[in-house]
């Protein structure tokens, strides 16, 4: 009960879209697994990019997930 995986659309003007997933500095507790992008799966590196529209399984914890979900979220203008 204390972790989730969650599958999650990349939107346009998210934080998470074309950034190096280097970059990120992802919350501790949460794991990017796979970027699936039409009928590709990608295992991520440091160096892929999300793209708008790309679906994104995460492993995460409960605490972590709140997070997570803000950064595919849309930025406000």
């Amino acid at each position: 009960g204390q972790a989730e995986v969650l599958e999650l659309v990349a939107s346009e003007g998210s934080r998470i879209v074309d950034t190096p997933l280097s970059r990120l500095n992802l919350p501790r507790g949460a794991i990017l697994a796979t970027i699936v992008r039409n009928d590709d799966v990608i295992v991520p590196r440091g160096a892929d990019r999300i793209l708008p529209g790309d679906t994104v399984v995460v492993l995460t914890t409960v605490a972590t997930r709140p997070a997570i979900e803000r950064l595919f979220k849309k930025r406000a203008i």
